[in-house]
């Protein structure tokens, strides 16, 4: 007898079920359940000593009847309060007229090991850095989350507290320039409310976004690196893409291709004899040793989109690589930041690229330059200057003038530097070759190379297999 696949109600029940490992994690599916509630506001304590937490919204509440004795509510360890119309006042939540709280209290408590364990870890680290994570999981939810949310997040074992918001909704129907500023500004607020960023500085943050079929990329990029990878966030439609152990090889293609360029490098200049450094002025970059400094790592923000919509994508079958589209996501995601590289001067590594389109542009508008320039247009160039004694900067239309007394406009006219070294290798190729060949005297319209007879001719000592060869190719000798 095969193995029959399991049918879909039943595959559903089993996803529904989540496994928890921690108190993070918790939390992390409590705020998940109130944004699905529609709660716009948010209140989070834990206490990491104790192995307890709460959480408390303003969303539509649970129904009474799910309370009952097959309501399919958890009641181990765990007390839900939620507001009837009118609430008993023991089932009042504190902070809004309607909503839901939700505390657990000494979560594996049954676990002798567990309980042991917490108190050491507490006693030893303390809880700063498991707050620290929960801060994290937070933002990343809340970046691919469309609605407006305030969450108020307080550590009652250290009494730190921190207030999340998102300064807007994000609407994906909107043109790209206003989605664009709207990603940018939400994105650097929600950093700097996490202390994630010094401060929301929303000049270094560039928007950046790729299409293809069926599929869609938005987010921003800082063009300053940092020391780690902490400031990394990727979504699947609304649902953050956790990069857990640096093991998710979404996150390692984006790296990788930042690795692949000169975004972090450091220039140094070779130090000569006498202990100081040499002139810069016309070495090449492996002269000047180019390596990595410890501010290597982007920060980035891209949230993936499928025509699916937002909120019907499984996540643990997106991650299959089986799944047909996942090729085209991790060959999108390597195109949009190689574009993003190439467009601010990262010298990223040439790779192949299928059919798909980019925009990483400070101003938001896509840009492509595909063709080259002709020699009428170079003729026309008006040079601006000169470059790092290397390079010779010039504006070219992209279209010559029809006349010679008609002007390109301002639309068709782009900046290019050129080699100055190569050009003028070129040019020195053209002169040579424009003095030997010439038209040909018959009338073919075709160029012939010009041939002098020698006053005195020249003897060759060839061997015998040259000989051959020579007899066979060119018969007639003169």
């Amino acid at each position: 007898m095969s193995i029959q696949p399991l049918p879909r109600d039943v595959v559903a029940q089993i996803k529904s079920s989540a496994i928890i490992t921690s108190l993070n994690g918790v939390v992390f599916s409590l705020l998940q359940n109130s944004l699905d509630a529609g709660a716009s506001k948010i209140n989070i304590s834990v206490d990491y000593s104790r192995g307890n937490c709460s959480v408390e919204d303003n969303g539509h509440g649970i129904a009474p009847a799910a309370f009952q004795e097959h309501g399919a509510l958890g009641k181990l360890h765990c007390e839900v309060v939620v507001r009837n119309t009118p609430a008993p006042p023991e089932q009042r939540v504190l902070a809004f007229p309607n909503g839901t709280r939700v505390l657990v209290r000494d979560l594996f408590g049954s676990m002798p090991v567990r309980v042991k364990q917490r108190a050491i870890e507490v006693e030893r680290a303390g809880t700063s850095k498991d707050f620290e994570l929960l801060i994290s999981s937070i933002v990343a939810l809340l970046l691919t989350w469309p609605g407006q949310v305030t969450v108020a997040l307080q550590d009652s074992y250290a009494r730190r507290t921190v207030s999340l918001s998102t300064p807007h909704a994000v609407d994906w129907g909107q043109s790209y320039r206003t989605t664009a500023a709207n990603i940018v500004s939400k994105t650097t607020a929600l950093l700097t409310q996490a202390s994630l960023l010094d401060h929301a500085d929303s000049t270094s943050w560039v928007p950046i976004g790729a299409t293809a079929s069926g599929i869609s990329v938005r987010g921003c990029v800082s063009i300053r690196p940092v020391a780690t990878k902490r400031v990394q966030f990727i979504g699947l439609g609304i649902q953050p893409l956790v990069n857990k152990h640096q093991s998710n090889f979404l996150y390692e293609e984006v790296n990788r291709v930042f690795g692949d360029s000169s975004f972090g490098v450091v220039e140094e200049a070779t130090v000569g004899e006498d202990g100081l450094p040499m002139k810069t002025i016309g070495f090449t970059g492996k002269e000047l040793k180019l390596k990595k400094g410890v501010d290597r790592w982007p920060m980035f923000f891209l949230q993936i989109m499928l025509d699916t919509g937002t909120g019907s994508v499984d996540v643990d079958d997106f991650l299959d690589e089986r799944h047909q589209n996942l090729a085209v996501i991790t060959d999108l995601l390597q195109v949009m930041v190689y574009e993003f590289l190439k467009k601010h001067h990262f010298r990223p590594r040439d790779r192949e690229r299928g059919d798909l389109s980019a925009e990483a542009t400070g101003s938001g508008i896509p840009t492509t330059l595909e063709g080259r320039i002709s020699k009428a247009a170079l003729q026309e160039a008006e040079i601006i200057g000169q470059v790092d004694q290397k390079f010779i900067l010039a504006k070219v239309a992209t279209e010559p003038p029809t006349t010679s007394t008609s002007r390109a406009n301002e639309a068709d006219l782009m900046l290019i530097l050129i080699d100055q070294h190569a050009a003028d290798e070129r040019c020195r190729v053209e002169r040579l070759l424009g003095g030997y060949f010439i038209p040909d005297s018959a009338g073919s319209g075709d160029f012939v190379a010009q041939t002098h007879r020698l006053d005195k001719p020249l003897r060759f000592e060839l061997s015998g297999q040259d000989g051959d060869l020579l007899a066979r190719h060119y018969p007639t000798k003169e």
